[in-house]
C-alpha cells in the first residue's frame, strides 16, 4: 500500500528543489575584475602613456553564455592604499559607479595622470524574476591585472 502522505512530502520537497534550481540565473557566466593603472596606447603615442592616460576601473560582464543580466559595478581609487571604512588613508579618493544596467557589462572607471592607485571593486547582480540583488564580490588591484581577462 503506498503512504500517500509521505508521497506528498516527496514531490513537495522534489518542486520545490526543481522550482529552485530553474529559477536561479547562472551567475557562472558573470566574472568580475579591477585594473589599476593600466597605460593606454594610442596612435602615435608610445606605449608609456602620457599624464592623464592610466586607467583605473572595475567591470562586472558576461564572459560565457551569451544573456544579459541586471549588473551594478562600483569602483573606489584611492592613493593612500585600499581605502580605509575610517578615512585614515583617504587621499585623492573617490568612487566612479555605474548605475543598474540590463545588458552584457557593468563598468565604473576613470583615467588620472598618475599611476598611483590602489582601486577597490564592488559587483552585484539583480534577478528581476525573484527582486533578489545578489553581491557577486569584491576586487582588489594595484595593477592591470591583464591575466584575468
Amino acid at each position: 500500500m503506498v503512504n500517500t502522505r509521505k508521497t506528498a512530502k516527496f514531490i513537495s520537497a522534489l518542486t520545490l528543489i526543481v522550482l529552485t534550481i530553474q529559477s536561479v540565473p547562472s551567475y557562472a557566466a558573470i566574472s568580475w575584475v579591477s585594473r589599476a593603472n593600466c597605460g593606454i596606447a594610442l596612435p602615435g603615442i608610445p606605449f608609456l602613456p602620457p599624464a592623464g592616460y592610466f586607467l583605473n576601473e572595475s567591470i562586472t560582464w558576461n564572459q560565457f553564455d551569451g544573456n544579459d543580466y541586471w549588473m551594478q559595478t562600483g569602483s573606489v581609487h584611492n592613493q593612500g592604499g585600499y581605502a580605509a571604512a575610517d578615512g585614515s588613508n583617504w587621499i585623492g579618493m573617490h568612487a566612479p559607479t555605474d548605475p543598474w544596467a540590463y545588458g552584457w557589462r557593468s563598468y565604473a572607471g576613470d583615467s588620472h595622470a598618475l599611476s598611483i592607485w590602489f582601486v577597490h571593486g564592488v559587483h552585484y547582480s539583480y534577478d528581476d524574476f525573484w527582486g533578489i540583488t545578489y553581491f557577486l564580490g569584491y576586487t582588489f588591484a594595484t595593477h592591470c591585472n591583464i591575466t584575468q581577462w
